[in-house]
């Protein structure tokens, strides 16, 4: 048995800005469900739901709880290359990963914020 399609879901404050920060700085498709509370964001394989929460903390805010994903990249240099040349070089950074903490070097830690 496998586990297949993840999906992974947020919480954010201001949704048409989310949406439009993971379309216009990530390249991902952004979809409408039917609930205007509500986004499907996806790249590929990732699948992101972001639900619009006012009241939610910021990321910077959330201490050791803060939202997190690993997801596996077959070309991590490219995918650098095409997140900074969408403008968010500045917000979303390449950790450098180390022999034994990943499966591969295709595989890194990113993080962003919006």
């Amino acid at each position: 048995m496998a586990l297949t399609q993840p999906r992974y879901v947020i919480a954010v404050s201001d949704l048409a800005r989310s949406a439009a920060w993971y379309r216009d700085a990530l390249g991902f498709e952004v979809y409408e469900l039917g609930d205007p509370g509500w986004r499907w964001l996806q790249r590929d394989a990732c699948i992101i739901m972001a639900g619009e929460c006012a009241d939610a903390l910021p990321p910077s805010q959330l201490g050791d709880h803060g939202y997190f994903a690993h997801v596996q990249v077959d070309d991590i240099d490219a995918l650098h290359a095409d997140v900074a040349a969408r403008g968010a070089g500045r917000s979303a950074s390449r950790c450098a990963t180390s022999p034994g903490a990943c499966a591969s070097s295709a595989s890194a830690r990113w993080t962003a914020t919006a």
